[in-house]
């Protein structure tokens, strides 16, 4: 029965430590914020915001919906691979409606997460006031769909931006005609 009891014991002990020796993630994949480990060594570079997507610049990309409720384009002018890793754009996302909802996004390729720098409102971006990183999870369908076919490429083992020319051609090629 001892031995039975300190077994156990020493199983929950392990496995306590394996827990304490990483970082911890909530439900949705997000980190704790306590545990950075290349925050010493990566630093963001500071972007200025763009103009508002001009209809003659959008182009349409294609999302894998079981139920198509949106039309996507991304704003070609406003396509830039930073030094820091992080490729940012401008989005348009249309319902069937014709509501239209804009924003200024990146993608940190490395990574596989993605930030809201500003949203459209009123003729201009808006900034966001704390933005942050956030992991692209399975049900995020439209930065799966830059993350995985138009934006980032992998070489070996680093996956990192593609250059604004080679994402254009990425979205012109991978793209079905869409109607809209």
């Amino acid at each position: 029965m001892i031995t039975r009891f300190l077994l156990l014991l020493f199983l929950v002990l392990q496995t306590a430590l394996g827990f304490a020796a990483g970082p911890f993630f909530d439900e949705y994949g997000q980190s704790d914020g306590y545990v950075d480990d290349d925050a010493a060594v990566w630093q963001e570079k500071k972007r200025e915001l763009p103009a508002l997507p001009q209809e003659e610049n959008l182009l349409a990309f294609d999302v894998d919906e079981p139920k198509r409720r949106f039309n996507y384009t991304i704003d070609r002018t406003s396509l830039v691979a930073g030094e820091d890793g992080v490729m940012r754009f401008s989005l348009v996302i249309e319902s069937m409606s014709g509501v239209k909802n804009s924003s200024y996004e990146g993608i940190r390729c490395s990574t596989k997460e993605y930030k809201v720098y500003a949203y459209g409102s009123n003729g201009q971006f808006k900034t966001v006031r704390k933005p942050i990183w956030r992991r692209i999870m399975p049900r995020h369908l439209y930065y799966n769909a830059l993350y995985l076919d138009y934006l980032c490429h992998s070489q070996g083992v680093v996956i990192e931006p593609l250059s604004p020319e080679q994402a254009v051609k990425s979205i012109l090629t991978k793209t079905r005609r869409q109607e809209y």
